[in-house]
């Protein structure tokens, strides 16, 4: 009897991934192994569920009519059917092709109003990349586009090859000289089309400068006239407040100790609407003045070496402390006391209750070395717990 229970069970595993994919839907869905130990668990029909759920999940978004929006990462020739006799013509790098189905080593694409098939190798789609701790993103505002990107083939190209889970934009903010007057980025919908087209999760950052409550109700105005005129499916990542220090040019740059009661504010109108939020800072500023403000952290901190770093925030900052209390002479010299990761304080301990609540790291400003990426360009670790709840948002507004 056991036995006859096991071959079921096997048989259900193997067919049921199938029975739940569109019959006319690429055939492009990771699938994990299932230990034998699950299949025999009282629980394995939910098990094997929860587990499909979530590699679909993990695999490409499908758009409408059950097509993948994908890239050519190089020139690549079109052909007419999968024996690959005749081309049809020829795909410049950089364009935007839809995937209709999946043939052996070839997919069948559509460009423009031309169908055809194209070898997989050159071709990239937005996969969430799920392997560690934490995820990589980028924030871009309007002086990474003609410095950085060229055009919208530039940027899709960079997240793709990099492998890049999400983008922040920046929505703009409020000024810094006295007036305090509210700006618009220039490039929002360059930054937002693109991530809308590869179906990649993305998110806002604007620059908070209010020094009064009837300012903060500026701010929630801007944000919220913004939202509802730019609407997005893949805008799921909370509104990042930036609340950097501008060297004493900012106009709220002596009031630091007041901010938290205006920010807590602000983030309590958003919330209203129903719309989570963040707090972007320097690390050292934000242990120092801004520990009361509820909401996560999304925290900036800058190692020495420039690459991605191999442990999360947390850790890395621990282990930089372990140095100090075990030498204290080397203090002056730590990453911990460099001009840009104090911020204007003397912060150099950080608190379990800070920790606690940082859920991002921008760890560096120049790119990382990354490919193809000259000058420079924030990157950002944001822990995979803390992000997934949004990208996986996505999926479920469709249920």
């Amino acid at each position: 009897m056991k036995a006859i229970v096991v071959i079921l069970l096997v048989v259900l595993l193997f067919f049921l991934p199938f029975s739940l994919i569109p019959k006319n839907k690429p055939n492009i869905v990771q699938q994990k192994n299932i230990s034998q130990e699950e299949v025999l668990s009282d629980n394995v029909d939910s098990q094997i569920e929860e587990e499909i759920k979530t590699e679909e999940k993990q695999g490409p978004y499908y758009f409408e009519n059950n097509i993948i929006h994908a890239l050519a990462m190089q020139e690549m020739n079109m052909y007419g059917s999968v024996e690959k006799v005749k081309t049809v013509g020829k795909i410049k790098k950089g364009s935007f092709i839809n995937i209709l189905s999946e043939q052996e080593d070839l997919f069948e694409i559509e460009y423009g109003d031309v169908r055809g098939f194209v070898e997989k190798g050159s071709v990239k789609y937005y996969v969430f990349q799920q392997e560690k701790r934490y995820t990589l993103g980028s924030d871009v505002s309007q002086f990474n586009y003609g410095t950085n990107f060229k055009n919208s083939g530039d940027f899709a190209e960079y997240l793709l090859k990099n492998n890049f889970n999400y983008v922040i934009i920046r929505m703009g903010g409020k000024g810094y000289g006295k007036p305090g007057k509210m700006y618009y980025d220039k490039k929002t919908d360059f930054f937002a089309g693109v991530c809308e087209h590869l179906g990649i999760p993305y998110g806002y950052y604007f620059l908070d400068e209010a020094i009064t409550e009837d300012e903060v109700k500026e701010e929630v105005h801007f944000v919220l006239d913004y939202l509802q005129k730019h609407p997005g499916k893949f805008d799921v990542l909370p509104i990042s407040i930036d609340m950097e220090y501008q060297h004493g040019n900012g106009r709220a740059d002596l009031v630091w100790e007041e901010r938290v009661a205006l920010v807590n504010k602000l983030i309590e109108e958003l919330k209203k609407e129903k719309i989570d939020c963040m707090l972007y800072a320097n690390g050292a500023r934000i242990e120092t003045y801004l520990k009361e403000v509820n909401c996560p952290y999304w925290t900036a901190m800058y190692p020495v070496d420039d690459k991605i770093p191999e442990k999360f925030y947390d850790e890395f900052i621990r282990e930089e402390e372990n140095k100090i209390v075990t030498n204290p002479e080397t203090t002056e010299d730590s990453i911990l006391n460099t001009e840009v990761n104090r911020g204007g304080t003397e912060t150099l301990h950080y608190s379990e209750k800070y920790f606690d609540k940082v859920v991002g790291w921008q760890f560096t400003e120049t790119a990382a070395s990354l490919d193809g990426i000259e000058g420079r360009l924030d990157l950002s670790l944001m822990d995979n717990d803390f992000f997934e709840k949004y990208y996986f948002s996505v999926f479920e507004s469709e249920l």
